[in-house]
């Protein structure tokens, strides 16, 4: 456990979406096409894994070392702090 989360990367990737002002909107813009949490899930981890793949652009290089190891964060925990 990491404060209350299953584990650091799954705490880390939580602060980045909701200390993040253009994060934090994406993340909703997701939210409003998610027809539930497990969509929204699905599609908060695809949209990370795009960003890791990008990660030549600053802002993302500062989130992908914030984070640590992407496959293990635990993106249904994520984002029950949306709902």
């Amino acid at each position: 456990m990491f404060n209350g989360y299953h584990n650091y990367e799954t705490w880390a990737c939580s602060v980045w979406l909701t200390n993040d002002e253009s994060l934090y909107t994406k993340a909703m813009s997701l939210k409003e096409v998610s027809k539930d949490k497990e969509e929204f899930a699905r599609n908060i981890m695809e949209w990370f894994i795009k960003m890791y793949d990008k990660e030549s652009q600053l802002k993302n290089r500062y989130l992908i070392a914030g984070i640590g190891n992407i496959a293990e964060v635990d993106f249904y925990e994520v984002v029950e702090n949306f709902y």
